[in-house]
């Protein structure tokens, strides 16, 4: 049954007590105000994520997040209705249950979409308000074409990026506003794509995988992804002088603003890369088991498997562009200058071999597996036939491993 406008006098508690009914936002005065006066009515509270998602799908009609709630009938509001509305859990305290004589729940509900926890869950609380969709998820390892890849087939769906936690890229009103925009086109899809750097393990305790979700992932020789990852570092510093991204600041500030030099043309650019190589904060280790594995390449191979991923490698992606996603040629967005490549970078061999020991047994089964298949991409149940894991994979030296941001 479906609930009355909040401003309805048969709007009450449980008991049936008929309370006081709130004002009107704008009092009419014509039949013509009446007509047009719809989006005027008193909003029902939201009492669960869904109904939070569908408030914030107004947001374009108005100029703010406190304009909307401003309409929204808070009356009744608890601390813990805000609690599950907007992050679908309790609260974690019984102090947030004290609802003293001045509690807003208004003014609650507002703080909590603005807070911290919001942003930094916002992917899972939206995709797990819209359960009855199904999930296609693309864990984007870095270098690996996934930029490129998402510039593809994230048009295609409601796309929820990873991204959406980082306070460095994301705003608070424009993370609001796109999640508002993203629940007003779910009523129009069957899926949800959701992509980014993601790391496997944490979205598994986090958001949970259900029978029937989709995973994909692109794969690339590690040594191929630590040179492409340095370079693409002095890229983004080189491109980026005034220091506008966040990834670009962050990383000055690792490798220190006088060790940049202004002009990185050349050998001075050659030099950087190098220098961005050998620096783990940069190029972290074993990047694709520590999304897919937690940095073990048995752990990866048993995730690919379990999960029937499909995955390809960026030797065969221009094949498995056209052939499942109808582009005939990709034009290979984030793509970066090669200033360091395997013919200038043989000193640098046995470092990029010891930082990429899991890596290197992870891909090595994977490209194995698709020779043997001679497709553009396989099914992890295809791969789970060819697994072996070595002694080395399984031990407890499990070798390093690291996340990092490049794109």
């Amino acid at each position: 049954m479906s609930r009355p406008f909040s401003n309805s006098p048969f709007t009450g508690s449980a008991s049936g007590v008929i309370r006081k009914v709130p004002p009107l936002p704008r009092q009419p005065r014509t039949s013509e105000d009446l007509v047009d006066g719809w989006d005027a009515l008193r909003l029902p509270s939201p009492r669960r994520l869904r109904d939070t998602f569908a408030l914030l799908s107004l947001l374009g009609r108005h100029n703010s997040l406190d304009t909307l709630l401003g309409r929204t009938d808070f009356e009744t509001m608890t601390p813990s209705d805000v609690s599950f509305a907007a992050l679908d859990r309790a609260p974690e305290s019984v102090r947030r249950l004290r609802r003293g004589g001045s509690y807003n729940g208004q003014t609650d509900f507002a703080a909590t979409l603005r807070g911290a926890e919001f942003q930094q869950r916002s992917p899972g609380l939206f995709l797990n308000a819209f359960a009855e969709k199904s999930r296609l998820v693309f864990i984007h390892l870095p270098k690996c074409a996934g930029s490129d890849l998402e510039m593809q087939v994230a048009p295609r769906f409601v796309s929820i990026p990873e991204a959406l936690r980082s306070t460095e890229w994301i705003s608070t009103d424009k993370l609001l506003r796109t999640l508002g925009g993203y629940a007003n086109m779910a009523r129009f899809t069957d899926t949800i794509f959701y992509y980014g750097h993601i790391d496997f393990e944490a979205l598994r305790l986090e958001i949970g995988v259900r029978a029937g979700d989709r995973f994909l992932t692109v794969l690339r020789d590690p040594i191929e992804l630590m040179l492409s990852n340095a370079n693409y570092v002095v890229h983004r510093i080189t491109t980026d002088p005034e220091r506008r991204r966040p990834d670009t600041r962050h990383w000055v500030s690792l490798l220190g603003e006088s060790a940049v030099p202004a002009d990185l043309r050349d050998e001075a650019g050659l030099s950087l890369a190098e220098q961005v190589l050998r620096d783990p904060r940069l190029v972290p280790p074993n990047p694709m088991c520590a999304h897919l594995g937690a940095g073990r390449a048995d752990q990866a191979l048993n995730n690919l498997a379990v999960f029937d991923f499909e995955i390809t490698d960026i030797a065969r992606y221009e094949r498995w562009l056209r052939e499942r996603w109808n582009v005939p040629r990709s034009p290979r967005f984030n793509r970066s200058k090669p200033l360091l490549s395997r013919q200038n970078s043989g000193r640098h061999f046995d470092y990029m071999m010891h930082m990429t020991e899991q890596d290197r047994h992870l891909y090595d089964q994977v490209a194995r597996a698709l020779d043997a298949a001679g497709t553009a991409s396989i099914l992890g149940s295809i791969l789970s036939k060819d697994i072996r894991l070595s002694r080395r994979a399984t031990s407890g030296d499990q070798g390093i491993c690291g996340i990092g941001s490049s794109g």
